[in-house]
């Protein structure tokens, strides 16, 4: 989507080729776009930011929720877990939310997202 032009960019697969396409948006798809950008196209799009903790582990989970225990259990022994024998005797869903939880963790400690605020000294 380019809102300066007016125009939507979509791509379109027909027998197993992708093509292109340009279609121009009239004045008032314009104003339905601005009014709800992420659910224009007749689908709610995710959110390409994520800057709550609680919604990455949503955005986590979602991706990984339907992983085989395999590919869990190797993504477990790639990034270096040291309880890798404890978690194989765990089902697939709870290894699921594990790795979710550990990735959320990672990456908010990476990136300070969970970081708490500090609070002020009290003046009383």
């Amino acid at each position: 989507m380019l809102p300066s032009e007016k125009n939507a960019y979509c791509i379109l697969r027909e027998d197993g080729r992708n093509q292109m396409l340009t279609v121009a948006l009239s004045d008032q798809e314009m104003q339905a776009y601005y009014e709800s950008p992420r659910t224009f196209f007749g689908r709610e799009e995710r959110e390409t930011q994520i800057d709550d903790p609680l919604k990455l582990y949503d955005r986590i989970y979602d991706t990984y929720q339907r992983s085989s225990k395999e590919t869990l259990l190797a993504l477990f022994a790639k990034s270096g877990a040291e309880n890798l024998d404890s978690l194989c005797a765990l089902p697939q869903e709870r290894l699921a939310e594990i790795y979710a939880e550990r990735t959320t963790e990672a990456i908010a400690n990476e990136t300070g997202l969970a970081k708490p605020v500090a609070k002020p000294p009290d003046e009383g």
